[in-house]
């Protein structure tokens, strides 16, 4: 944004401490060529037509965010996808709020059913009062270190398949605020961990998150919280059964 002598201000926050003791830090602008603002879908509803079951071989992504600033999404419903009901792409600054995103059509395995999926140089983005059904990760960071400072903001995962996370390789700031589970599949839903050699050696995949009163049933439910090297996570007035931080391997958590 500014630079004065040896005095560089940027106009967005730093998740992680830079220390060049552990790896040299480099500062880029970015080229904004071809970015679009302030766009914004409403009141839409995308219903794919899909032969049901495992079938594959219809739209993936219902909608997809990219190369955008200061965007939205309002009162939307997205359903039977493959992958993404919604999907960021380089887009930061935006808003998707009261969007449903529910029922997807695949098989149910890695790389499908990310119904809120924040991917590579997702940042600064706000998910607030959004619904989620049947789907895998129903709110993930699936856009490795480039993926920064998305918050998602009293949202409802119903019946998931697996688990809203961090989902892969150093994604920062995360903050998922009063996130609830209901009709719940399975114990574990919702992690700050390291996922070790899980899909594409997924490794430590938040780091400096916060998950912030969140409800996954405090009869059944399992959080899972782990420390990062040289960063922290942190699980504050969540309700759970179980808040685990013990080490894992992958065949924990599937």
């Amino acid at each position: 944004k500014n630079i004065a002598g040896n005095v560089i201000t940027i106009d967005a926050p730093v998740f992680y401490t830079l220390d060049k003791t552990i790896s040299q830090c480099y500062i880029y602008k970015p080229n904004m060529t071809g970015t679009i603002y302030q766009v914004g879908i409403e009141n839409l509803r995308i219903d794919i037509e899909t032969d049901g079951g495992e079938d594959e071989s219809h739209a993936w992504q219902a909608v997809r965010f990219k190369s955008v600033e200061n965007a939205w999404a309002r009162n939307c419903t997205m359903k039977s996808f493959g992958q993404s009901g919604i999907i960021t792409e380089a887009c930061t600054r935006s808003t998707f709020e009261n969007c449903s995103a529910i029922d997807p059509v695949a098989i149910i395995t890695g790389e499908r059913m990310y119904n809120f999926n924040t991917y590579v140089y997702s940042q600064l983005n706000l998910f607030r009062n959004n619904y989620a059904r049947n789907g895998r990760h129903h709110y993930v960071s699936n856009g490795t270190s480039s993926t920064s400072g998305n918050v998602f903001l009293r949202c409802i995962s119903d019946a998931t398949n697996s688990v809203s996370e961090g989902h892969r390789q150093w994604t920062q700031g995360m903050l998922y605020d009063n996130h609830k589970e209901i009709n719940m599949n399975r114990d574990f839903v919702l992690g700050l961990y390291n996922r070790v050699d899980m899909g594409t050696g997924h490794g430590w995949a938040a780091a400096n998150s916060v998950l912030w009163n969140c409800d996954v049933n405090q009869s059944y439910g399992k959080i899972g919280l782990q420390k990062p090297p040289t960063s922290q996570n942190y699980a504050i007035g969540c309700m759970a059964k179980t808040i685990t931080g013990q080490p894992i391997l992958a065949t924990n958590f599937t």
